[in-house]
């Protein structure tokens, strides 16, 4: 009885998710249509529009930033992803925060390269006791038979 409930449920949810990933699909279309155009105003309005009608949708968030960092508009992207950090919660949130490190890659605001502010292990490690080297006079035992 509580599996035919269940599908029963799932069933009824299937259109409405189906609905809205298709209304995603059918905006990111247009708005690929319009910058093929010549029109990237136009195509950032329709993605606007989009994040405005699916205020807790991650990928129309997503697609929103994709859409400014193609057009070069690195900051634009970034802010869209930080409200989207705020807004979407669940496995949209991990989608959104994967969308920021990617972001942050490829407009350069890694410190991948960079000298970190922490010490270096050279600088941390102790500095080692003198060592009798083999011209010190010193021998070594022989090794065991």
């Amino acid at each position: 009885m509580n599996r035919a409930l269940c599908l029963l449920f799932a069933l009824s949810l299937a259109p409405t998710l189906l609905v809205a990933q298709s209304k995603v699909d059918q905006a990111v279309q247009k708005a690929e249509e319009q910058l093929a155009k010549g029109k990237p105003e136009d195509a950032v309005k329709t993605m606007s529009k989009l994040v405005e009608q699916n205020p807790t949708s991650a990928e129309a968030y997503i697609a929103m930033a994709s859409l400014q960092q193609r057009l070069g508009n690195f900051d634009e992207a970034a802010a869209v992803l930080a409200k989207a950090k705020d807004a979407v919660s669940g496995a949209g949130k991990a989608e959104v925060l994967g969308a920021i490190a990617s972001l942050n890659l490829a407009a350069g605001r890694t410190r991948l390269g960079t000298r970190s502010r922490r010490p270096s292990w050279r600088q941390v490690r102790p500095p080692s006791p003198p060592w009798p080297g083999p011209r010190s006079g010193c021998r070594m035992p022989p090794p065991p038979s």
